[in-house]
């Protein structure tokens, strides 16, 4: 069984593109050495993150990631069990819902209309993972 958590968060300070490709850069290197999956996006200062892989270490990433200071408000979305991995192929993928990075390996430009993850509505949050990955 794999373990699934998403968290929304905000920036505290502005990314730039060459901030967020280094972040992209570390985080596949961090979770290939983890055996996790997951995506990011990012869209005017909000992250989504979706972790997955062994519980304990999504867990541990997780609270790593819940006490860097580039990012406050760290939010958990949605924590469940699954059967198989939504992003079997990514070690991190990632989406720059604005489009700016749209070239470079990883990067998907698309909802471009959407808000931002709604924690209190999981419709419409499972509808945007639909999007990107492989729904059990």
């Amino acid at each position: 069984m794999l373990y699934s958590l998403a968290y929304e968060s905000q920036a505290s300070v502005p990314f730039t593109e060459s901030d967020l490709l280094d972040l992209l850069a570390r985080s596949r290197a961090n979770n290939a050495r983890l055996d996790v999956t997951g995506i990011l996006l990012y869209r005017q200062g909000t992250f989504l993150q979706v972790l997955e892989g062994a519980r304990d270490q999504v867990e541990g990433l997780y609270a790593t990631i819940s006490a860097d200071s580039r990012h406050h408000a760290v939010d958990t979305v949605l924590v469940e069990d699954r059967a198989s991995r939504r992003f079997p192929e990514w070690t991190m993928g990632f989406a720059d819902v604005d489009g700016h990075l749209g070239d470079v390996d990883g990067f998907n430009d698309v909802l471009s209309s959407v808000q931002g993850p709604d924690g209190e509505d999981s419709p419409q949050f499972r509808e945007l993972l639909a999007l990107f990955g492989n729904e059990d």
